[in-house]
């Protein structure tokens, strides 16, 4: 069975009869049957972040998927950072305002 998951999951299996299996996050895995009757297959799968992929179809939409969630935190982080050198900036000038006001007040 083909997967994709957009977390790292590592999925035990249900009586410990085999090792478990580790996914990467953001990566396409071949995974055994049993894989599906783990609990946390299950949650993953409920909250949309591990999908079955049943064709090449499904392949293609979910690197697309992924790709697209790339750009996102990448837009997302560089826009952080660019809130976060803004306020840099307001703090110095105000630091900056403040000296001033405190030297010509002397």
């Amino acid at each position: 069975m083909r997967i994709f998951a957009t977390k790292t999951y590592q999925f035990d299996h249900p009586t410990g009869a085999e090792d478990g299996v580790v996914v990467q996050h953001q990566s396409f895995a071949d995974v055994p049957e049993w894989v599906t009757k783990s609990l946390i297959f299950k949650l993953a799968q409920k909250d949309g972040s591990v999908e079955v992929l049943e064709s090449k179809q499904d392949e293609a939409a979910a690197e697309k998927g992924a790709k697209a969630a790339v750009k996102a935190e990448a837009k997302r982080l560089e826009a952080e950072a660019k809130a976060k050198e803004e306020q840099e900036a307001r703090e110095r000038e105000e630091a900056e305002a403040k000296a001033k006001q405190q030297a010509t007040a002397e």
